[in-house]
């Protein structure tokens, strides 16, 4: 049963027990203010529990199936108006926000708790091509990589994306997603979009929409749901004195 449902009735038994086992011999009047009392109690708590029940509606307002033939425009419009977007990948749900926009950065930096180097996406391995700092024999090497649910860590070109999620030595994570929706939405953008797991720093990353709406609620701007998704986080190569590392 509901928390606020059991402080309803507590407070209904307490009183009706006292009312009950009174002495009789007490004035009319203490039992009226009692059953005043009694009233005021459950009134407060019927209004605590539907303030409650209206904000969990609010914070599930902000969602859409990723299947939704409105859901990749609003997506769209959300990461380039400066928002903040979770989506489903295939692995994990993402914070997506423009991976140019300082602003937007600050945001998901709030949100995560944490500062530091990010991943965006990549719509294709031409728009990846197009951003890598690599001679032709290590972007073949990164590119081969590419195309799953991996994400390799390279030095990339000035400009593809604001320094503050930048790495050591100008380098950036770059992952091209499997999942159709992120496709889509990577081509519809046509900017680099960040792909970070949707949690607090040090915390496990969440897997459902109704847990990340509890989480985050109105802090998000829009929610794309593909119902529970509790895969493993992507395999991460890094480009390192002509070599390919796995770190994780």
């Amino acid at each position: 049963m509901h928390q606020n449902g059991i402080s309803k009735i507590s407070a209904g038994v307490s009183a009706n027990y006292f009312c009950r086992h009174h002495n009789r011999k007490n004035h009319s009047s203490i039992h009226k203010n009692i059953r005043k009392i009694c009233s005021k109690l459950s009134r407060a708590v019927f209004l605590v529990s539907s303030t409650l029940e209206d904000q969990t509606k609010e914070f599930r307002l902000n969602q859409i199936n990723w299947q939704n033939e409105n859901a990749l425009i609003a997506a769209t419009n959300i990461v380039l108006s400066g928002g903040v977007l979770v989506y489903p990948t295939d692995t994990l749900y993402g914070f997506g926000v423009d991976a140019t926009n300082a602003k937007a950065i600050d945001r998901l930096n709030l949100l995560k708790e944490r500062k530091g180097p990010m991943t965006v996406l990549a719509a294709n391995k031409e728009t990846a091509t197009e951003w890598m700092n690599l001679s032709n024999q290590y972007m073949q090497e990164a590119l081969n990589i590419l195309g799953g649910s991996d994400t390799v860590i390279v030095p990339v070109n000035p400009g593809v994306v604001h320094d503050t999620i930048l790495g050591r030595e100008h380098s950036l994570g770059i992952r091209i997603p499997n999942h159709p929706f992120c496709k889509a939405l990577s081509s519809s953008c046509r900017i680099p979009m960040t792909t970070t797991s949707v949690n607090r720093s040090r915390e496990k990353p969440l897997e459902t929409p109704d847990d990340i709406s509890m989480t985050f609620g109105n802090e998000i701007d829009l929610l794309i749901e593909d119902g529970r998704i509790s895969g493993e986080a992507s395999k991460i190569y890094q480009y390192k004195d002509g070599d390919f590392i796995i770190i994780r």
